[in-house]
């Protein structure tokens, strides 16, 4: 995100530079609002909510035991061994280890299927913006979704021409 809009100010100071030049086509668009009203991306937010709650079911079921565990060892560790508490400190440990690990690997498979599901939605934004700014000859695309442009005069709005490139209405 730092990166992006770092670039997009880099791209502003050389459009400002431009001025000095004659017949400069700029246009903005809002990239993000354009995604999510694309279909791709209602399936793909639908595919990551249900990988979601796969693993918050499965976190629940290890809390839940875990939770189970430590209120017996709570309420038993007075009458147990000093073997069997050793036992039963190490079993609720490694239950607590194997929750923690199971949250990692959840948030990374999450992260994985996120970017699997979302990388083709965003280059086909761009592909599309990419061929509208060729076909119509702009000089420049601004992006207004990231924020920086705290003014635009004189600036086509592509958007309804991504759609159409799209095929969305």
């Amino acid at each position: 995100m730092k990166l992006k809009s770092i670039v997009l100010s880099v791209l502003i100071l050389v459009v400002f530079q431009s001025f000095g030049q004659k017949n400069v086509k700029i246009g903005h668009i809002n990239t993000s609002d354009l995604i999510q009203k694309l279909p791709e991306f209602t399936k793909a937010q639908q595919a990551i909510e249900k990988q979601g709650k796969m693993f918050e079911n499965q976190i629940n079921v290890l809390v839940s035991e875990y939770t189970t565990k430590v209120e017996a060892y709570k309420e038993l560790s007075g009458d147990m061994t000093s073997a069997i508490r050793e036992d039963k400190e190490t079993e609720i440990m490694q239950l607590e280890e194997r929750i923690k690990k199971f949250q990692k690997r959840a948030e990374n498979e999450s992260q994985k299927k996120r970017q699997e599901l979302m990388d083709p939605i965003i280059k086909s934004v761009e592909n599309a913006v990419n061929e509208v700014a060729k076909e119509e000859k702009y000089d420049y695309i601004l992006d207004t979704s990231s924020g920086v442009v705290l003014f635009s005069k004189d600036s086509d709005d592509i958007t309804l021409l991504v759609k159409k490139k799209l095929g969305i209405n």
